[in-house]
């Protein structure tokens, strides 16, 4: 503010910290500014001597999704994270800011389900809200309703003793999404290897198995439409001869026994030659 004194001499004094205890204002610091549109007069008081300004409230008219969130899949169960959403403030003089869900904004932001609360079926749009303006966000829901298996693992036949072996198998998980929009199937295949055994269980398994069904129980998954099974057979070994001898049959002191190469004929196995490999079952 500018002050003029008696001798016609002027100064300048800027509200900061060091002078913000010889201003008063009305309405005061503390009042919120609420009429939209309108210019405001503030009056301003220094060392008992007055002036105004007017200032002009602008009103948040509206919000809108600038950017979705990172993650809108989802299966039910899941929780709905707002991890990238931004929204687009617009205000009554057609100006607009942006504003990013994040640690620092996140109280300033409520969702409809809310954040902890499992997603169903039903939850396929979010209302965000935000300083008491609402926009959506739609989403996907997927729901699993059934594993089959799509290729039976390679090996379905076993003599007595040799171990389960997933090797080849191929399952699909059969999903509904549900969306704004309606409802869609999706497929999904999984095949047993090294980076998706951690998932799979087999009932019976290891050299426990018989002949008759095994079940596969995958990511934990059970019930009738989510645990599918295969049949294999197992069958006796009443007598083994060798076929084709060891690729090596000559040692010195020390050698450790080498099979490979090694062919057998088995008689009531189920396979009636069987090749040496390091997971077949033999005993070396």
């Amino acid at each position: 503010i500018k002050l003029t004194y008696s001798d016609s001499t002027t100064e300048v004094i800027a509200y900061n910290d060091t002078t913000k205890n010889d201003f008063t204002f009305i309405p005061t610091l503390d009042t919120p500014l609420s009429i939209a549109g309108a210019a405001i007069p503030i009056t301003i008081t220094y060392k008992e001597k007055t002036c105004t300004q007017n200032v002009q409230v602008v009103e948040l008219s509206s919000i809108e999704v600038n950017a979705q969130p990172t993650k809108v899949i989802y299966n039910v169960g899941e929780n709905f994270n707002p991890a990238g959403l931004k929204i687009k403030l617009n205000y009554s003089d057609s100006t607009s800011q942006i504003v990013a869900y994040n640690t620092t904004t996140a109280s300033s932001f409520t969702f409809a389900p809310d954040t902890s609360a499992g997603l169903t079926t039903t939850d396929t749009q979010v209302t965000i809200t935000y300083a008491e303006k609402t926009c959506t966000q739609n989403i996907t829901i997927k729901d699993l309703t059934s594993i089959t298996i799509k290729t039976n693992p390679s090996k379905l036949s076993y003599a007595t003793g040799q171990s389960l072996n997933p090797n080849g198998l191929v399952i699909t998980e059969n999903f509904t999404k549900y969306q704004v929009s309606g409802t869609t199937p999706e497929t999904v295949d999984v095949t047993y290897n090294t980076s998706t055994q951690s998932k799979f269980a087999f009932n019976p398994s290891g050299t426990s198995i018989s002949t008759g069904t095994v079940t596969i129980t995958y990511d934990g998954k059970t019930g009738a439409t989510m645990q599918p099974t295969f049949n294999i057979t197992v069958k006796a070994v009443a007598s083994a001869s060798v076929i084709s001898k060891p690729s090596k049959t000559s040692y010195y002191a020390g050698d450790r026994l080498n099979p490979s190469g090694l062919k057998l004929k088995v008689t009531g196995a189920s396979s009636p030659l069987l090749t040496f490999t390091n997971s077949n079952g033999f005993a070396t």
